[in-house]
């Protein structure tokens, strides 16, 4: 008997299917909508099919492994980069302190002003003092029995640091804002002028500079063999120190005055639109933002897995530095804080990162904190020296002082220094809050009081440096 069961050939494969379908069931074109043929009427070619079925499979086959590799590549250059496969630095050098010595700005790559020694009380006798014709704005570097710092009479000098007598002087130009690094036999410093310049430790001669295009108010950080500053160019540049040559930069979302503070794997800053930012070391890829800082001049401070910070807003924050962002949470983050701020939302929740904040009501801080025996300590603009607790950031003590601090407070053993704007002086004990003893340095320090090799040593907007016995 003749078939007469009605199918549809499709156009693309020559593969027959029945009346009722829309789609070939072998290679998914649209079938025809024409008349249905009769199974005794179809007659399929004998090469055709196949043929165009092994060429569709092809096509496909091909397409897919084209999106697989821009997906590699994307995944890769995202997570990854170029940097990733640079040679290593010429010279694995950092501006790590010996014990009571102070290497860079905050002492040491991670910023945290800390140094084991015994309590320090000096008499305040004037050993020796140094005086530039313009104010100070910097803390110096004290690195084997020289002091390196820059003026605001243009000059970087090495002086004795036990008789202030100047080694040698290196003319910029420019009043000097950004303290010195020292690493190996070089001194490290950021320029007005928009250089970076590395200079002989023993002589001043100059070894390189590199050139950003805008002013630096930063200070440098070493580690490794790599000199990572900012720039008022909005980026964070990630130099080799042997040479000056660019290994990686960073474009911020404004100008970076904070100095970088270095805790392997990562570099962290802030800008002075208010974000923190933590980026890989080697390849200088963003780990992940902080995006609710609000002005953290002082920057950030290491602590193991902990990061510290203290803003203009009145916020000390305690901020898990091993987080990672995954792809998009940046954006969703963003979205959430912008809603809040036009009040669409009362909350933009917690962002990654985040394990406790302390809140100083009607102050805010433009230092950074001193992190130690469990204890975060931190100075405000309205006279408060306080003590929160490591890992709750509860209040443990609280200090009043008559004028503001604005320079970052040290710890020494068991001993806090800490500076208001009226000149004085505080030594703290730093588990109870318990006041030693204060002296009037009479004009306003411009940094962080140091003490090394049982000197200590007071920078002052004057233009004078005080090493006191």
């Amino acid at each position: 008997m003749r078939d007469t069961a009605k199918v549809i050939v499709c156009s693309v494969c020559g593969q027959v299917s029945p009346p009722n379908r829309a789609f070939c069931a072998s290679c998914r074109s649209r079938l025809p909508t024409g008349p249905s043929s009769s199974n005794s009427d179809v007659t399929l070619p004998e090469s055709s099919a196949p043929n165009s079925m092994r060429r569709r499979r092809s096509v496909a086959w091909v397409a897919a492994a084209v999106a697989i590799l821009v997906l590699a590549a994307w995944t890769v250059y995202v997570n990854v980069g170029p940097y990733r496969f640079l040679p290593p630095p010429a010279t694995r050098i950092s501006s790590i302190p010996r014990p009571s010595e102070w290497a860079m700005s905050q002492s040491a790559p991670d910023r945290n002003a800390v140094t084991e020694v015994a309590a320090f009380r000096p008499s305040g006798v004037v050993k020796w003092e140094f005086r530039s014709s313009a104010g100070l704005f910097a803390s110096p570097a004290i690195v084997s029995d020289r002091l390196y710092l820059g003026t605001g009479d243009g000059r970087v000098v090495a002086l004795d640091s036990a008789s202030g007598e100047t080694l040698w002087e290196f003319i910029v130009g420019d009043v000097v804002k950004s303290t010195p690094a020292v690493a190996g036999d070089m001194v490290f410093v950021g320029l007005q002028d928009s250089r970076i310049v590395a200079l002989d430790a023993d002589t001043g001669e100059l070894v390189w500079e590199f050139t950003t295009g805008n002013p630096i108010l930063s200070s440098p950080v070493v580690y490794e063999g790599v000199l990572y500053i900012g720039s008022n160019d909005w980026r964070l540049y990630a130099l080799d120190a042997a040479t000056g040559d660019e290994r990686w930069s960073f474009r911020a979302n404004d100008v970076i005055r904070s100095a970088p503070a270095v805790h392997p794997p990562v570099v962290a800053f802030t800008d002075i639109e208010g974000k923190l930012y933590l980026l890989d070391l080697s390849t200088g890829k963003r780990r992940f933002d902080y995006q609710a800082i609000n002005g953290a001049e002082g920057g950030a401070v290491f602590d193991g897995d902990r990061l510290f910070i203290a803003d203009l807003g009145g916020r000390v924050r305690s901020i898990d530095w091993t987080q990672r962002e995954f792809p998009f949470e940046k954006n969703i983050t963003w979205i959430r804080i912008q809603l809040r701020h036009f009040g669409f939302i009362e909350s933009a929740g917690q962002q990654k990162g985040s394990v406790w904040f302390f809140l100083e009501r009607g102050s805010g801080f433009t230092t950074a904190p001193v992190v130690a025996n469990d204890l975060v300590f931190a100075a405000s603009k309205s006279g408060t020296l306080l003590a929160l607790d490591r890992g709750s950031g509860d209040l443990k003590w609280r200090s009043q002082s008559p004028d503001s601090f604005h320079v970052s407070p040290s710890l020494w053993g068991d001993t806090l220094f800490a500076a208001d704007v009226g000149g004085i002086l505080y030594a703290v004990e730093a588990l109870t809050g318990r006041e030693l003893w204060r002296s009037s340095t009479v004009s306003p320090l411009a940094s962080t009081p140091i003490v090394s090799g049982g000197l200590l040593y007071l920078t002052r907007r004057d233009g004078s440096l005080l090493a006191l016995r």
